[in-house]
């Protein structure tokens, strides 16, 4: 397993590979951001929680960022803020079994915009 040394830290090469778990994600569409006329995506679904690791005694923080297309399905997951611990696959399976409504522009034509969810994860 290859170790990287970050700040005195090591990261394992595994926990690296989260941060592109979608290799050249590519829309037909234009991608935009909420605000100016554009709409957030709604969630219609309940969003599955990751439950904070056994044992634990620290909050644990992901953040995943992703894209809504303009049928409400995620795409183009990626870790920005991993925690480890398996949280973060259980982040972005949370992320991929959910359904939005998507986006609209200010006429209700659906839109692609980007988006960002954090997970705060605490033992107690």
């Amino acid at each position: 397993m290859t170790r990287y040394w970050i700040g005195g830290a090591v990261l394992a090469a595994c926990t690296m590979s989260l941060w592109a778990t979608e290799p050249a994600c590519k829309l037909d569409e234009p991608i935009l951001s909420p605000g100016n006329g554009i709409t957030s995506p709604e969630l219609r679904s309940a969003l599955s929680l990751p439950s904070p690791p056994k044992g634990s005694l620290y909050v644990h923080e992901v953040v995943v960022e992703f894209l809504v297309d303009s049928h409400g399905i995620p795409r183009c997951l990626r870790v920005t803020h991993p925690s480890g611990y398996g949280i973060d696959t259980d982040a972005l399976n949370a992320i991929r079994q959910s359904v939005f409504r998507p986006a609209h522009r200010a006429d209700g034509t659906p839109v692609a915009v980007k988006m960002t969810q954090s997970f705060h994860l605490a033992p107690f």
